[in-house]
């Protein structure tokens, strides 16, 4: 075929296009599986099992490892947030800022 023989900008392309096109395959695989998994359940009651994917989302997003809170001392009027997951890395970095000892600060 042409597309085995394609150099330079025209190939790029076409490898581009293979790679996407996978892509969008698994995508649309993992979708389908998802629900798959989700179909009796729903049919079953789905109302349950919305508030249950709710109440699990909301989980995942204010899980307290996720949070980090910084507070600055009065006057100081630069905010840095760090998101991390690492509490003893969010820990460092607040001293650092705290104590003025990361770069760019005081």
């Amino acid at each position: 075929l042409l597309t085995e023989k394609a150099t330079g900008d025209a190939g790029g392309k076409i490898n581009l296009a293979r790679s996407l096109k996978e892509q969008v395959i698994a995508d649309a695989k993992a979708r389908k599986a998802t629900f798959e998994a989700y179909l009796p359940a729903w049919q079953s009651n789905g109302p349950l099992l919305r508030e249950r994917l709710r109440q699990r989302a909301l989980t995942e997003l204010f899980d307290p490892k996720a949070i980090v809170k910084i507070i600055l001392p009065a006057g100081d009027k630069q905010v840095f947030i760090s998101l991390n997951k690492d509490p003893v890395q969010a820990r460092e970095i607040g001293t650092q800022i705290m104590t003025g000892k990361v770069e760019g600060q005081k």
